[in-house]
């Protein structure tokens, strides 16, 4: 097992680290251990991809390499310093594991645009809404429920998502990682740069270990996943990658803003208000049949 990633942050002795996003250029590829194309690019509709038997429709990209992540038929996840531009962007969602299984277009609404605020200052976590529901063809992703606490996701493997370098709307390069968790109060790494406030899950590129990953410009926004009962669930987007200087020598380090520690305030957010109107009508039925309930009864 890799070592750790929290440990030795806090004893690093000084680093350097960049938005992976900054740039949004299409030419950076994720950088993957061992790399296979036939293995690791999702849209080549190779049988060996490393993805297969999931269901990755629900990730979308912009011509412009910026990342959107289902999390119902209307709304999605993507990262404040790199989301869709909302009216202008459309969103490309490939249907299956080719480009030849088709694809669908939806656009960004202008009147929806949060970027979430943690107990540790503004978070990288921007939640956007399409201006129609996607069709049953395109799927969404449940939130990793992280109970009782977002640590248990320590030391679990995740997919990883990113740019492959293939041209506007064909990159989708998915590898491996192992997740170290960090509650925003520890970490000097993380807590250096204000993209990341709040939980965030770091990783040490290995090149040692098979189809490990480490994010390269251009991959913020796009999703870590976690496979629970079967299916993906979404733990994380990308926002932060860069080296750190060990004792030891220089590490390659990626940090997701941790989504999962923030589930139940965007399920909050995105969850319909019942209209007053729609109040009026249930309070009324309430006490129709309140007085219905008093009506005494009738005996003969």
């Amino acid at each position: 097992m890799r070592p750790l990633v929290k440990s030795v942050l806090i004893f690093a002795s000084s680093f350097c680290l960049a938005w992976c996003g900054m740039l949004g250029d299409l030419s950076a590829a994720l950088q993957v251990a061992s790399y296979d194309a036939d293995v690791n690019e999702r849209l080549n509709g190779s049988a060996n991809f490393i993805g297969a038997g999931y269901d990755w429709s629900g990730v979308g990209q912009t011509s412009d390499g910026r990342w959107v992540t289902m999390i119902s038929d209307e709304y999605f996840i993507s990262v404040g310093h790199y989301h869709p531009v909302a009216g202008a962007d459309n969103v490309r969602f490939y249907l299956s594991d080719s480009l030849s299984g088709g694809f669908e277009d939806y656009v960004v609404n202008t009147s929806f645009g949060i970027q979430l605020m943690t107990d540790q200052g503004l978070s990288d976590i921007w939640i956007g809404r399409l201006t129609s529901s996607t069709s049953s063809n395109i799927s969404s992703y449940e939130i990793f429920d992280p109970l009782p606490s977002p640590d248990i996701l320590e030391g679990e493997d995740v997919f990883v998502v990113g740019n492959s370098g293939q041209g506007s709307y064909q990159n989708f390069r998915v590898g491996t990682n192992v997740l170290d968790l960090d509650d925003g109060t520890l970490g000097v790494a993380e807590r250096s740069v204000s993209v990341v406030n709040g939980w965030s899950a770091t990783a040490i590129y290995d090149a040692d270990v098979l189809y490990d990953t480490f994010f390269q410009s251009g991959d913020s926004g796009a999703p870590t996943f976690i496979v629970n009962n079967g299916v993906l669930e979404l733990v994380g987007v990308h926002s932060v990658a860069g080296t750190i200087t060990l004792p030891g020598g220089d590490e390659q380090v990626s940090i997701d803003s941790l989504v999962s520690g923030y589930r139940q305030e965007i399920l909050g957010l995105i969850t319909p208000v019942p209209e007053p109107a729609g109040m009026v009508l249930v309070w009324g039925a309430c006490m129709m049949l309140a007085l219905r309930r008093r009506r005494p009864v009738m005996t003969a």
